[in-house]
């Protein structure tokens, strides 16, 4: 709605997100929210306050911050983003990845990467860090580098796999079982879309897994496997 690109009301949520961060809450739910709403909100007035978050202590704030931006499509952070690709916390350089690419994206054109950010995202793809490699999977999958995204993208379909997975520490007290299905739905939906991972032994035994496993309970999760392992069906 209108209303809410009036600038007196961002630059109130623009007050609210510096207080917020000078708050110091851990967790730092407020500073959280307020950058969700500038996100979708989308306006080129919200990307000030935004970038003073981006060198914030925090690491769920910088990240947020970094996603936010891209969102906004906010070009001149672009160099800073860039910046932020080398940075020590695993969160940031997943989202300055995340951010990066998307900044290059041309509305409805195919997912593309430069030759300096598919170079990243390669490099990425052998992070310490597992949040790093599964982000970097991902946006290699939907560029359409499969060879290099499968094997990362493998790892992402087991259960088994995933309950070594490295949780933030905040993250300590949330459902892990659902988080795990979201690694493992996004994996499925970019293995879906390569006729040529769908024929991968490897994968339709991991999709039958969980596809026809009385142990995985998530009923979506099953649903997308049945789904991939139908398309694959109908390739043969």
């Amino acid at each position: 709605p209108q209303e809410f690109t009036d600038p007196k009301l961002i630059e109130a949520l623009g007050r609210t997100l510096r207080e917020a961060r000078e708050a110091g809450d851990d967790p730092p739910t407020l500073a959280q929210y307020v950058l969700t709403i500038f996100a979708r909100i989308k306006s080129p007035d919200c990307a000030p306050y935004v970038r003073e978050a981006l060198d914030d202590e925090d690491d769920w704030v910088r990240s947020y911050a970094i996603l936010t931006l891209a969102s906004i499509r906010d070009y001149e952070s672009a160099s800073k983003l860039r910046e932020l690709l080398n940075h020590p916390d695993p969160q940031t350089r997943a989202a300055a990845l995340r951010a990066c690419v998307s900044l290059e994206q041309v509305p409805d054109i195919p997912v593309t990467l430069s030759t300096e950010l598919g170079q990243i995202a390669l490099e990425q793809l052998r992070d310490p860090h597992e949040d790093v490699r599964f982000n970097s999977a991902l946006l290699l999958a939907r560029a359409g580098d499969l060879q290099a995204a499968l094997p990362t993208l493998k790892k992402m379909l087991s259960r088994k796999h995933l309950e070594t997975y490295e949780f933030h520490d905040r993250l300590g007290g949330t459902d892990r079982y659902r988080v795990h299905s979201e690694v493992i739905l996004s994996a499925i939906r970019a293995i879906a879309r390569w006729p040529e991972a769908l024929s991968d032994p490897e994968v339709i035994k991991a999709l039958r897994t969980l596809a026809d496993d009385e142990s995985e309970a998530d009923q979506l999760v099953r649903a997308e496997a049945n789904r991939a392992l139908a398309e694959q069906e109908q390739q043969n």
